[in-house]
Order: C-alpha cells, then structure tokens, then sequence
C-alpha cells in the first residue's frame, strides 16, 4: 500500500559492541593503569546548563540559515532548469514547474521537483502530470527544508494555486481547503486519480497538496484539493 509521502524519515544503524577477540578475557590488553585510574571529576551543574543554553540559543540561528539556502537553491532552479523542465522527461531530481501561491504573497513560488528527496514542493511518483486529468500529488514540509508548505493551512476555497512549466501555465482553484480535511500517513486514497474512488475514470484535472498537519512528527496528514480551472500555453 502506498503510503502518504514523508520527505524527513530517516534510518539509522545502531552501533555495535566490541566483541573480545578469540582466547583473550574481555578487558584483555587495556594499560595496568587502567584499573586503577581515578573517576572522573562530574561537571559542575552551572556549566552544562552554561553550554545547553548557548545550544539552545544557536539553534534558531542555524535552522534559520539552512532554510534561507535551502531558499535560495530554489530561486536559482527556477532561473535555470525550471525553465525548461518537462514533466513527461523528468528524472528523479529534475525540476518540472514552478508553484505559485498568491494567498501566501506575491512574490511566493517554489520549485516542483519529480519525486526523491528534495527541498521544494515534490510531485508525488505515480500521480498525474500537471495540468493532465487525474490527480498531480505535491508533498512539501511544513518545517525545514525550506518550509515550502509552512503557510499551507492559510488557503481557504476559491483560493487560486499556479503551475508554471516550460509549455504551459495552469490555474487551478482550491475546492477543498488544507484545514478542512486531515487523513492519517497510511490513508493512500488521496493519491487516486479519483480519490476516495479509485475503481472511477477521471474526469478532471485535480491538484492535490499534501503536508504534515503538526509542527512535531505525527501520522496526520493536511490536504488540499483543487481542481482545473484555466490552461494558457507559454
């Protein structure tokens, strides 16, 4: 089953523990000093809460800088391959369009990049091109990254959403707002070309935005709906 895209999740392997060698008792070979050696001296309280709070204090700083490049990466993708990206060629990684949200201010607009792990809104592998009958999928986070989808929620019905490709430019009208409908991780219906009826034909062209609801990680999912309004070719 599909599930409904997460662009953070990460594995990690956990280390393994140092196994004592063939014949040798553990603890084997360590200098004689060793055992004698005297307990450390603990840290005073004052100074770890001395060198927490500085890490704290840093913290804001440097997610703040890494969204700003993670921003800038965006504008200079959109100068470049956005221009001329084709979402019937794209790789994983291309650049196919650029999303454009008036609501979240004049000058908003964010990269649509073609599946993977990317900064930028992610057209989600398996759903419609942009502009074609059926479901395109975009996914996007709500903090880090960038924070493309962080204004997500702010959208309400009727509101217009943009896509740019190197052929053409679609406008689609938001039918069902971001904070109207919350699904669960699991619930891969919203990527049908129909959704919640995958057995039906499409009969239109939808657009579907896909975020996480909270700031912190939860299985709940924020989604918006749009649906075709006007094509003017480029």
């Amino acid at each position: 089953m599909r599930a409904v895209t997460d662009v953070t999740d990460q594995s990690r392997r956990p280390a393994r523990a140092a196994v004592p060698g063939p014949g040798r008792p553990p603890g084997a070979g360590r200098s004689p000093s060793a055992a004698g050696r005297a307990s450390r001296r603990p840290v005073p309280p004052v100074v770890t809460l001395l060198v927490l709070a500085l890490a704290l204090a840093a913290a804001p700083t440097t997610f703040a800088l890494a969204n700003a490049s993670a921003r800038n990466g965006w504008e200079d993708r959109i100068a470049t391959d956005c221009a001329s990206g084709d979402p019937a060629a794209a790789a994983p990684g291309d650049c196919v369009g650029v999303l454009s949200i008036p609501r979240l201010g004049a000058d908003w607009r964010v990269p649509i990049i073609a599946q993977g792990r990317a900064t930028g809104a992610v057209w989600v592998a398996g759903t419609t091109p942009p502009g074609q009958i059926g479901n395109c999928v975009l996914s996007g986070r709500r903090l880090g990254g960038g924070h493309p989808f962080a204004g997500l929620e702010q959208l309400a019905v009727g509101d217009e959403i943009l896509i740019t490709t190197a052929s053409h430019s679609y406008t689609y009208v938001i039918d069902i707002a971001p904070s109207d409908l919350t699904v669960a991780q699991t619930d891969s219906w919203v990527l049908d070309p129909v959704p919640g009826n995958a057995d039906l034909a499409p009969q239109q062209a939808l657009l579907t935005l896909v975020t996480r609801q909270d700031l912190w990680p939860t299985a709940d999912r924020s989604v918006g709906i749009a649906i075709l309004h006007d094509v003017v070719a480029r």
